[in-house]
């Protein structure tokens, strides 16, 4: 493999580590300025995790071909699995019970495939 098809296949996850961040940092100042909750700093954690998912699935189906959607699913499913080794990394596992982790993998799935129809109705130009 040439480091032009390396970079082809990690664009779509470099666009999801990206948009988390910075959808972080905004959530993280939204949560001082606005002293919210967990419930609610919990849910705007899975909104992030969404909207990365979606837009690395966006990505990922622009070049898909006629497997959009799977190539989504897959990319929001690589987006779960980097997760939860950086957790891993950090010194502990993803928090929650098995439900809340399951919800974690469904929203990152499935936003990714979503993002991947999607980006069968924007025009390559």
């Amino acid at each position: 493999m040439n480091k032009k098809s390396v970079l082809e296949m990690a664009r779509p996850l470099l666009v999801e580590v990206v948009v988390t961040i910075l959808a972080l940092l905004i959530l993280a100042l939204l949560m001082l300025k606005l002293e919210w909750g967990k419930e609610r700093i919990q849910s705007g954690v899975m909104v992030v995790y969404g909207i990365a998912c979606f837009l690395g699935g966006l990505t990922a189906g622009k070049r898909g071909g006629k497997k959009k959607f799977l190539m989504g699913l897959v990319y929001g499913a690589l987006y779960f699995i980097l997760l939860w080794f950086l957790s891993l990394a950090g010194g502990r596992m993803l928090t929650g019970d098995a439900r809340r982790i399951g919800m974690s993998f469904a929203v990152c799935a499935m936003a990714g495939m979503a993002g991947g129809m999607f980006s069968g109705f924007i025009s390559e130009t």
